[in-house]
């Protein structure tokens, strides 16, 4: 009897759950009108949670993954975009309309290496220029850092900058910038030219290894300075006893007047080098790079100081005669040739998660220096909020000396102590070849030869240019 009730509970427990699938799976003909309305309506979002549910729920056909995968990218998700995509292209690769958007996916989520094999099999996209082509971009920038310091002794600082991107093959891109930036210091007009390369080899499923080098070359400081000031001292001397007055001693008032003028002339010149390597994985949601780079900058100092004293000795033995003026010059000269070298690593990474049209990160940068390692992060979120609209806010802390960036704006290296830093970009893309940023940044610092704190409020403007 109990083996009878087991049998029929287990059998009624097996039909249930094959009316329970059977009546979840979703119907191929009406799905495939329901979508095929949405995609002529263009309704992108009711057609991409629709489509991703049937498509969980069982339904995996090219047109479902087509249309969804057009919807996902029209929403600018490009990476559920790509995913769509790919498993179309993979059921029917040869449609000229999917692979102009698989094209498209693969080019807003860096996927340079796989847009060049798409190309060369591809006869509808030989419209587009080949990926492999010699001259991808230009782009320009410029703008200006204004320092809150008072007495210009830390100037505000222009700069500018060109770059262009040029391709060797489908996967060995290389780019290059000149920068140039003049700033008023205490000690006189500080130019600064730099010139930065950076192939980069694509290996394939979003992997992308970087070296890059960057040389500076700055003008030669004209050391010519001269300090003159006054040391006045009053003291009691104290006269020797008389031989005949053994215990009597008298103690003069006494008035040492020292001034001193010092000059120095010379020349200062830096020259530092700089290196950097970096793997990045540019595919799926989660995002990250790991990245090392150094510094050598080579210090050449030649100087000449002359220092003279003029020393005026003043004694009131007597109140009732006349002091007694003693006065010297005493000269010094101080030649110095310095010739030294420094050395700055650092390593670091990059971990971000992409979400569709939002990216949350933040990068950690490992600098060690004077025999000690120091540490810095910079949190950072993008928001593609409109079409053709994008935010990119950052943040920094942390006390590091030279903390290298990698973000395209190469003038944030600095020998100054960069303390903390927030910045806010605003990216708009103004048609398919053109795009501009205007980007603003509060920077706080510590000058790095006498230790003046200061910030810098700046503003700069680029376009960049698809060839």
């Amino acid at each position: 009897m109990y083996k009878f009730l087991i049998f029929i509970l287990f059998a009624t427990f097996l039909l249930s759950s094959n009316f329970v699938v059977y009546a979840q799976q979703p119907d191929y003909k009406q799905v495939d009108e329901k979508t095929y309305q949405q995609f002529m309506a263009g309704e992108w979002q009711n057609l991409a949670d629709y489509g991703e549910n049937a498509y969980e729920e069982g339904l995996d056909y090219f047109y479902l993954n087509l249309r969804v995968g057009i919807a996902f990218y029209q929403l600018r998700n490009y990476e559920k975009a790509l995913d769509f995509l790919k498993r179309a292209y993979e059921q029917n690769p040869d449609d000229p309309y999917l692979q102009d958007y698989y094209y498209g996916a693969l080019a807003q989520t860096g996927q340079e290496y796989e847009m060049g094999n798409l190309w060369e099999k591809s006869d509808a996209l030989k419209a587009y220029p080949s990926p492999a082509r010699f001259m991808e971009s230009f782009s320009f920038e410029g703008g200006v850092k204004n320092s809150t310091y008072s007495n210009d002794s830390i100037g505000a600082l222009g700069f500018f900058g060109i770059a262009f991107r040029h391709g060797l093959s489908k996967n060995v891109k290389v780019f290059h910038s000149y920068s140039f930036l003049q700033q008023q210091n205490y000690w006189g007009q500080y130019r600064q030219h730099q010139y930065f390369v950076a192939p980069q080899f694509y290996l394939g499923k979003g992997l992308t290894l970087t070296p890059a080098f960057q040389f500076v070359l700055t003008d030669v400081f004209k050391l010519d300075d001269r300090s003159v000031r006054t040391e006045v001292r009053n003291e009691l001397f104290v006269l020797p006893p008389r031989p005949n007055q053994p215990n009597n001693s008298i103690s003069v008032p006494t008035t040492l007047r020292t001034d001193i003028d010092k000059t120095t002339k010379g020349t200062l010149r830096q020259i530092p080098i700089f290196s950097f390597i970096e793997l990045r994985q540019t595919q799926g949601k989660f995002r990250w790079a790991a990245h090392a780079s150094a510094i050598v900058t080579f210090h050449q100092q030649s100087a000449v100081s002359m220092e003279t004293r003029r020393i005026e000795r003043r004694q009131q033995i007597n109140p009732q005669n006349n002091p007694i003026i003693e006065n010297r010059t005493e000269t010094k000269t101080f030649v110095s040739n310095v010739d030294s070298v420094s050395l700055q690593v650092q390593a670091g990474a990059d971990l971000s998660l992409v979400l569709g049209n939002f990216a949350v990160g933040a990068n950690v940068f490992l600098p060690f220096y004077e025999s000690e390692i120091h540490y810095a992060v910079s949190p950072y979120i993008w928001w593609g909020f409109a079409t053709g609209w994008a935010l990119n806010v950052s943040a920094y802390q942390g006390n590091a000396l030279n903390v290298i960036e990698q973000s395209g704006s190469f003038f944030n290296n600095s020998p100054d102590l960069l303390k903390n830093r927030m910045s806010l970009v605003l990216q708009k893309q103004l048609t398919p070849t053109l795009s501009m940023y205007l980007n603003y940044q509060f920077d706080s610092r510590t000058e790095g030869f006498v230790f003046r704190d200061y910030q810098f409020h700046s503003g700069f403007a680029g376009i960049k240019i698809m060839l």
